[in-house]
């Protein structure tokens, strides 16, 4: 194969990389990890959409958590909601201006987290071009990994801290 077809070959493997992030992000049921809701999606809808009747949060967001006595219940919170808050609530405060679906806590944010990660991409692509590394086959390889579909489809806080 010449350099040209290896390279449109690669760029296809790229844009079905992304594609397939964006499907994972919409159509993926079900969390891969608890965090995914419980640090970001779950503090963004008590926050944002206001249940905060119905959304008990953890101790480490200010919620309540009893632990023996009750000299143990905390409810100042130990972790910054900065990171959470670009995870869920900008995207869920978006979201609730256009619909009123259920379906927007869940999707919402991962769309959000894709669309951040798309925006990595052009950042990547950036510094691999003046690092002198051959763009198309680093992204390739970056953009077809497990990692990278499910990790940056979804709205995991600690994705966003590293």
């Amino acid at each position: 194969m010449d350099g040209q077809g290896r390279r449109r070959l690669q760029r296809a493997g790229i844009v079905a990389g992304v594609a397939w992030a964006l499907v994972v992000a919409v159509c993926a049921h079900g969390y891969v990890h608890p965090d995914e809701f419980f640090q970001s999606v779950e503090v963004g809808a008590r926050d944002v959409l206001e249940k905060r009747g119905g959304a008990a949060t953890a101790w480490e967001w200010g919620g309540e958590v009893a632990m023996g006595d009750e000299s143990w219940r905390r409810f100042v919170p130990c972790r910054s909601i900065s990171f959470a808050a670009l995870a869920a609530h900008l995207p869920l405060a978006i979201g609730r201006r256009v619909t009123e679906s259920r379906r927007l806590a869940l999707v919402g944010p991962r769309l959000w987290t894709w669309l951040a990660s798309a925006c990595h991409d052009l950042a990547l692509r950036r510094v691999w071009f003046r690092c002198g590394v051959d763009v198309d086959a680093a992204h390739l390889a970056y953009r077809t990994s497990w990692t990278t579909w499910v990790f940056h489809a979804r709205p995991l806080s600690n994705v966003y801290e590293t």
